[in-house]
């Protein structure tokens, strides 16, 4: 399922992630967010410890963006204008011990610049995206269903494949194909050009139809022919 809290841990969403963790079956969450001073705290609200509400219990992996692999990406950056009160950095930026390419920490950096997600493209973030979860998905993180939902999927898989199997046997064996292909040669169809015809007498009276509308009208008159 895919959720967006619009850039910061709204109270909805956090009490939304609360209730995935109201069971004993395993949750991941994938938390993606802006490389701005607001998204770094998205990760840091959503699983550790704030005055409203404990740690959470469920598994929340923060992938991104970060503005130093932001600009490793070679994605633009963008000048924010600079506030009295100083933006809330997360600790793990705080404990970074490399410098931002203008000499500054990435704590100071992300005061008056961002780099947002939609700075990539749709098939660049879709690759990045999947390149993130990828790492990040093994063996051991994926959901085993109990014993009855594996044995009613093996019996719907089954009854499904034998069912297919058992249709093609039956049609195979009263010559399907050769009646069908009977029944349309035995079928007298219109030319090109009374069909093109009839296209142009249907656009006058109804403009807004689609010259497929018509085909499929004749299609459906000469099925009823054969039919009768």
């Amino acid at each position: 399922m895919l959720m967006s809290s619009k850039g910061f841990t709204t109270r909805a969403a956090r009490d939304l992630i609360d209730k995935l963790a109201e069971h004993d079956e395993p949750v991941i969450i994938f938390c993606v967010h802006d490389a701005d001073a607001p998204g770094t705290m998205i990760y840091q609200t959503f699983q550790e410890a704030t005055k409203a509400r404990g740690a959470r219990k469920i598994k929340i992996i923060n992938l991104g963006l970060e503005p130093w692999e932001a600009i490793e990406m070679g994605l633009q950056d963008e000048e924010v204008e600079a506030v009295k009160k100083r933006k809330a950095v997360a600790d793990y930026v705080q404990a970074r011990t490399d410098l931002a390419p203008t000499g500054e920490t990435w704590q100071e950096w992300l005061q008056t610049r961002l780099i947002e997600l939609n700075a990539m493209t749709t098939p660049e973030f879709i690759a990045w995206l999947d390149g993130k979860i990828a790492e990040q998905i093994t063996g051991e993180d994926k959901l085993v269903p109990p014993s009855d939902v594996l044995v009613s999927e093996l019996d719907n898989r089954v009854a499904e494949k034998v069912r297919a199997d058992t249709r093609e046997r039956i049609l195979r064996e009263v010559g399907y194909e050769d009646q069908v292909a009977a029944a349309i040669a035995a079928i007298e169809k219109p030319d090109g050009s009374s069909l093109a015809q009839g296209i142009r007498e249907l656009f006058e009276h109804e403009p807004d139809r689609e010259w497929r509308d018509h085909v499929e009208a004749v299609a459906e008159q000469l099925r009823a022919t054969t039919k009768g």
